[in-house]
């Protein structure tokens, strides 16, 4: 997962040098052993190409998971080693949309795909729900990186649209400023071995075109309330530290539930290599603890349902 060994933003390479570089990390999470027991399948959700894992004695519950790769770097596929190793956690269906990539497509088409597939997940949650079919467990929107930031830009305009909020929003070291302007990208540079400023700059502008790096729905540094508990989780070296700990304080601060989980020498997105990291499988833990007090609160006499 890093940006400093991709050779550079995205405006010093032709878009034939940008497709080489993608095809050199599809194979990336290669060494990340499959999840036992789970199972992958490939459907269409509002008409994109969606990848879903699911354990074989998974529970009620869906998590749309958004994943990143600084927007312009990566399909969906090298991330189903990481999301049978979360579906195992959390006994939950993990949803992963494969959105299409700037710069071919720039903002808003990666963004307006996920809310596509967001709104349609849950639209069937309503229509079982209004069929009296019982509903199909606590739905859970999580993203990392740039995923993280597609994520909480689609929840944006998902209430703009009254669309029903997820029960939970995890997020991985998430990449909200593309202004970079956390102190932690200059404080975090020394320790930092898989990002550098340079090349996010780059990718950033590939994605956001001529848009105005601080437009809420680019940057989505801040969350306001009524929002969803938040669980963010980040690693310690990484120079996105400060872009966690102010969604975290701008959510304390609105009165939204939210929860920072800082890993002590951990670089960005270290959840991203499954047990090949202790702390990644404790990550997927929290976030399994968290879902499971979603089901007991949904089953007991004065939960919802």
């Amino acid at each position: 997962m890093s940006a400093r060994a991709t050779a550079g933003p995205p405006e010093t390479l032709d878009l034939a040098g940008l497709r080489e570089l993608r095809s050199s990390l599809e194979s990336l999470s290669d060494p990340v052993p499959r999840a036992e027991g789970t199972f992958e399948e490939e459907s269409q959700v509002a008409s994109l190409r969606c990848l879903s894992v699911t354990q074989a004695d998974a529970e009620p519950g869906t998590i749309l998971y958004v994943h990143g790769g600084a927007f312009c770097l990566f399909r969906v596929d090298p991330y189903l080693p990481m999301a049978g190793h979360l579906a195992a956690a959390t006994r939950a269906r993990i949803v992963l949309p494969d959105y299409d990539l700037p710069p071919e497509h720039p903002f808003p088409v990666p963004l307006l795909q996920v809310l596509a597939v967001y709104a349609t997940l849950r639209a069937a949650d309503g229509r079982s729900a209004a069929a009296g079919i019982e509903r199909s467990g606590p739905f859970v929107v999580a993203g990392d990186s740039a995923g993280a930031n597609l994520a909480l830009g689609a929840l944006r305009l998902a209430r703009e649209f009254a669309l029903p909020q997820p029960d939970l929003v995890v997020l991985f070291s998430p990449w909200l400023d593309l202004a970079l302007r956390g102190a932690s990208v200059a404080r975090n540079r020394a320790t930092d071995t898989e990002l550098e400023r340079e090349s996010l700059a780059g990718y950033a502008r590939a994605y956001v075109g001529q848009v105005a790096l601080d437009h809420p729905l680019v940057s989505p540094r801040s969350v306001e309330a009524p929002f969803p508990p938040l669980l963010v989780q980040a690693g310690e070296h990484e120079i996105l530290l400060d872009d966690a700990r102010d969604v975290v304080a701008s959510a304390c601060a609105a009165g939204v539930e939210a929860t920072l989980d800082v890993a002590a020498g951990m670089q960005h997105n270290y959840q991203f290599w499954g047990p090949l990291r202790a702390e990644a499988l404790r990550a997927y833990a929290r976030v399994g603890d968290r879902i499971d007090g979603l089901r007991a609160a949904a089953t007991s006499p004065s939960g919802g349902g």
